[in-house]
């Protein structure tokens, strides 16, 4: 991996073992290890595309073999993101909230795609999301502030 910077990360969960390679505040590639009697090998990568705003376009999941299994394709609102989402060991990938989130698998083959929408208070904060799934499944998430 070429960048101008690099970050590089250990999760000691076993048996898997992640490391992450970032390109200025970009996480750029993942990489998921197997690691069993002291002997490594990539169990999977994920690569991450972004737009110049810094959010993540694209994610494709590759077995460690370099066989593309699944891509996330992603679409944003206008809504900045205001709260992190993503785990804190590593850069956040967008700066405004999803749209929506397209899955096909390595043939281009839709495996499914969730739309998001969002409803806010009299302040501006997010005070629910419904993502709404292509196969009609719905998920809501309701946020309250003291």
């Amino acid at each position: 991996m070429t960048s101008a910077d690099h970050c590089l990360f250990w999760s000691n969960t076993h048996p898997k073992l992640n490391t992450y390679a970032c390109n200025g505040t970009s996480l750029t590639t993942l990489f998921s290890y197997n690691y069993i009697n002291n002997i490594a090998s990539i169990d999977s990568r994920d690569d991450y595309t972004y737009d110049n705003s810094g959010n993540l376009l694209k994610d494709v999941q590759s077995d460690g073999y370099g066989n593309v299994n699944l891509v996330y394709a992603y679409t944003y609102t206008t809504y900045p993101l205001n709260a992190r989402i993503n785990p804190t060991y590593y850069p956040q990938q967008a700066k405004y909230l999803p749209a929506t989130l397209k899955l096909t698998d390595g043939f281009g083959n839709s495996q499914g795609s969730i739309a998001y929408t969002y409803v806010f208070d009299s302040s501006n904060r997010l005070t629910k999301e419904t993502d709404t799934g292509d196969n009609g499944d719905v998920s809501t998430k309701t946020y309250i502030y003291d």
